[in-house]
């Protein structure tokens, strides 16, 4: 089945920022300047590692694109231990991490999205502490099926779901 995210083609497709903007706008953000101070909105990013030469272009990256959004970073750069407490008490704007997978199944990162793998409340890796009640109920329901289409069709709604709405309310 085609991935409903990407064109026609089957190919991602660079999406504007005006698209990113116009998010930013339905999620009642709307104008983004801070109008007293007259300057961009300012949001911390925390980043999970001290940063070295090697993270600085990373870093500078992520800070470039939201800059466009009209959004000014502030980069927070901590050890592990200090950005660990901050996800699991909910206190971040905006961070970096990412998952590795170690099975080839698309249940390996989803699953890390359900309410149950909220960090603030199971302790779990969904550091956004998602809570969809229909992304969590039809993770269940993929978690027992075998590698078929009617699990496909599954995947591709939860991608949908993560894709537009996530994350939807805060545990």
């Amino acid at each position: 089945m085609a991935d409903p995210s990407l064109p026609a083609g089957g190919r991602a497709v660079r999406r504007p920022i005006e698209d990113a903007k116009a998010l930013l706008t339905k999620g009642d953000y709307g104008d983004v300047c801070d109008e007293r101070a007259g300057k961009a909105l300012l949001l911390n990013f925390d980043f999970n590692y001290p940063p070295t030469p090697d993270r600085k272009p990373e870093i500078d990256w992520v800070v470039r694109q939201f800059a466009k959004q009209g959004l000014q970073l502030e980069v927070r750069a901590s050890g592990n231990s200090p950005f660990q407490d901050k996800t699991c008490k909910g206190q971040y704007k905006v961070f970096s991490m990412g998952w590795n997978a170690d099975d080839p199944d698309a249940e390996n990162f989803l699953l890390l999205l359900t309410c149950k793998a909220s960090k603030t409340l199971h302790d779990g890796e969904n550091m956004a502490n998602d809570n969809n009640p229909d992304f969590d109920r039809l993770c269940q329901q993929m978690k027992v099926l075998d590698d078929r289409p009617a699990k496909h069709d599954l995947i591709d709604q939860m991608v949908a779901i993560m894709q537009t709405g996530m994350p939807r309310t805060r545990s």
